[in-house]
């Protein structure tokens, strides 16, 4: 399996810009029920941010810090046909649950979750793998 059969593509992909305040920022990370976002300026991610790093801002100045006060720029990606288990592994490494999702060129076209990974682990686990993430076996007929 790889990260692009099971990430969530760039279409249905939750982001905010740099000048997001904080206050906006939590408030949709309520109503959303996302805890991180990338980052992107024209389409380009710049960068990723998180319910931790906007805890960091006292709630009383949420409105007046932005969301480039506190994102992180040193960001990890990976490419859409990388294997989803070394990914998962990378994740933990690290201590991340997401990474960004980017193509050939840098250009975010997805995301990728801890969440969304063990999903696709425990349906797999359980014999239940769709037909996409199926692959062909190779013809043995020997006669």
């Amino acid at each position: 399996m790889i990260v692009g059969d099971v990430m969530t593509d760039k279409e249905d992909l939750k982001t905010v810009t740099e000048d997001t305040s904080i206050s906006d920022l939590v408030n949709r990370m309520f109503d959303e029920r996302h805890i991180g976002y990338p980052v992107v300026r024209n389409d380009d991610l710049v960068g990723m941010v998180t319910l931790e790093d906007a805890a960091d801002v006292d709630e009383i100045e949420q409105d007046a810090y932005r969301v480039e006060d506190v994102m992180s720029t040193d960001i990890q990606t990976v490419m859409p046909d990388a294997d989803a288990m070394v990914v998962l592994q990378r994740m933990q490494q690290h201590n991340v649950g997401r990474l960004p999702v980017v193509d050939d060129t840098g250009t975010l076209v997805g995301i990728i979750s801890r969440t969304d990974l063990m999903h696709a682990f425990t349906v797999i686990q359980g014999g239940g793998v769709p037909e996409r993430l199926r692959r062909p076996r190779p013809n043995l007929n020997l006669s």
